[in-house]
Parts: C-alpha cells; structure tokens; sequence
C-alpha cells in the first residue's frame, strides 16, 4: 500500500497528540499532588483523577495505526510514565512486582483493536470495548 507524506505525517501528528495527551493525564495527578500537598501517602491517592486514555489509545491503535505504533505508542507512554512519577514520587509509586502484567495487560487492549481494521462498525467496536476491558481486568489483576 503506497501512503503519501501528507498522509504519513499527519498519522504521525495524531500519535503524537494522543502520546502527549495520555502522558500528561497519567503524570500531572502525582506532580499536582506532590506540588500542592507533598508525597502521596496511601493508595486511594495513587490515581486520584482515576482516569486513563492509555485503553481508548491502544484501542484505537489497534484499529487504525501499524500494529508496532499500536503497541509502541501505549508502552511507551506507561514506561516513560512510570520514570516520570519515579522521579517525582522519589519511586514510591511508580514500580511495582506486577507491574510487567499491566504492560502486557495494554497490549492486550490493542490487540482487540486489530480486528477493527477490516470491521469498523458499531457491533465490533462495542465488543472490541468489552473485550478489551476484559482482557486488561484479567490480565491486570489476575497475573
């Protein structure tokens, strides 16, 4: 498939925006926090928007970028996420020994966007959603 540079580079704006995005949603809880009221102390303070684009982005990965973007795009936000709120948290909340699960966990979740390639309707969509949740709950917790 011939895909023109115009084409290329906006695809490659757009996984820059949602990279930048999903960033900063995962981060700027711990640095407001740590910023306004010092070190998080327990773990109903972990995440305290409890929000998180990673799943709609390796979803949507899944569905309309190559299959290593889809994966790359995620891990890469969780990773350099995780090092961020390391340095910021001085490590206290960014690593823990299940954390390769919830990796695998988002890639996971854009593997259920790949089929949406060829689907791109409301029915495979909705069980893309599902399935995708699913996967990363059992993957997630249960690993």
């Amino acid at each position: 498939m011939n895909i023109s540079p115009s084409t290329l580079r906006l695809r490659s704006a757009i996984v820059w925006a949602f990279f930048l995005y999903a960033f900063a949603v995962r981060v700027l809880p711990y640095v407001l926090h740590e910023m306004a009221s010092g070190p998080l102390r327990n773990s109903s303070d972990v995440y305290p928007w409890n929000f998180s684009p990673l799943y709609a982005l390796a979803l949507f990965g899944g569905a309309a970028f190559s299959v290593r973007t889809a994966v790359a795009a995620p891990l890469a936000t969780m990773v350099i996420g995780d090092l961020t709120i390391a340095a910021v948290s001085g490590g206290q909340w960014s690593y823990y020994p299940a954390q390769a699960f919830t990796y695998l966990a988002i890639v996971a979740v854009a593997a259920c966007g790949l089929p949406l390639r060829v689907r791109p309707q409301v029915g495979p969509i909705v069980l893309a959603g599902l399935g995708g949740a699913t996967a990363f709950f059992i993957v997630s917790n249960l690993g």
